[in-house]
């Protein structure tokens, strides 16, 4: 199990730890990959082949096969790039891997790494497996010095991973990190009245209650909710990388937020929309550890009221 290539694997809400094996056999000159394999990772032999000229490494003649096992596990992104390409090199002898590294990464024509989206999930995953090692591209996330229990390296071309390996040359995480600040429009101290309100906020936040708030047109119910982001507290690492990686997910795009948040779904939001369902999150689990606001609420669908009812009694 040495010499298997360890990545990962996620489909929908499913993850799945995947390990890499090529061998070499004599016959006409052939690559390729299998294990129930999507488009983006059969693309990537041209990624590989491209990299391993650009760089100077000798592609092996023969018939090469790469496994990607468990086989009965559909397979598909671009970060098998790399771990293919390593599972080569070690096959060829030119790389020495010890075992317990995760390795992930899409390559560019000439061997780069492609920044990834969500760095977080990829590091949950491997505590979950105890893989005490990553590799990774390199790319702005400081935040992931937060882990204090995992090692983090990141590369920006196969070149200084096959250094790395090979003992030639460590690669470095910059541990800088800054907190992003609280952004706040409106503090709770701007507002004059509501005194009944503003304490029912307060108690609903720090109990951790669901509140409801009824009133006539412009007395400052949407004010005063607004409001109490100027009471919440900076979350703890662990709870600012759930957040994070959730914020992440919904967006598509490297998010980080040391704050909880206060989410307004919008009136003509679908049950899945704002539930989820095994395709995507959900527009409410961006409220962990922050407020979800129905403004409005007669005006919602009666399917999503009615949920909302279960989920409450729950």
């Amino acid at each position: 199990m040495k010499n298997l290539i360890k990545t990962y694997n996620f489909n929908k809400a499913e993850e799945n730890l995947v390990y890499i094996e090529t061998i070499k056999n004599k016959g006409m000159i052939k690559f390729t990959i299998s294990g129930l394999i999507s488009k983006s990772i059969s693309e990537g032999k041209d990624r590989i082949y491209s990299t391993f000229k650009m760089n100077g490494l000798k592609f092996p003649y023969g018939r090469v096969i790469t496994n990607l096992f468990p086989a009965d596990i559909k397979k598909q992104g671009t970060h098998y790039d790399l771990p293919i390409a390593l599972s080569i090199l070690v096959n060829q002898g030119y790389l020495k891997y010890p075992g317990d590294y995760l390795v992930c990464g899409e390559l560019s024509l000439n061997g780069d790494l492609v920044e990834i989206d969500n760095p977080i999930r990829i590091i949950n995953f491997c505590l979950k497996n105890n893989i005490k090692n990553v590799i990774m591209p390199y790319g702005d996330y400081p935040y992931l010095s937060l882990y204090k229990d995992i090692n983090i390296y990141m590369a920006r071309n196969i070149s200084e991973v096959i250094n790395h390996f090979n003992g030639k040359n460590n690669l470095l995480f910059n541990k800088n990190f800054v907190i992003n600040e609280n952004i706040i429009e409106t503090s709770i101290n701007d507002i004059l009245s509501q005194k009944a309100l503003i304490r029912a906020l307060i108690i609903s936040i720090s109990g951790n209650h669901s509140i409801l708030i009824k009133g006539p047109v412009g007395t400052g119910k949407t004010f005063s909710i607004k409001s109490i982001k100027s009471l919440f507290l900076k979350l703890n690492s662990k709870e600012s990388l759930i957040l994070s990686d959730i914020l992440t997910r919904f967006y598509k795009s490297n998010t980080f937020t040391s704050y909880p948040q206060i989410i307004y779904p919008k009136n003509n939001v679908s049950v899945n929309e704002l539930f989820g369902n095994e395709r995507k999150i959900g527009t409410c689990t961006m409220s962990n550890f922050g407020f979800l606001v129905f403004d409005e609420l007669n005006t919602f669908n009666k399917n999503i009221i009615d949920k909302l009812k279960s989920l409450l009694d729950f």
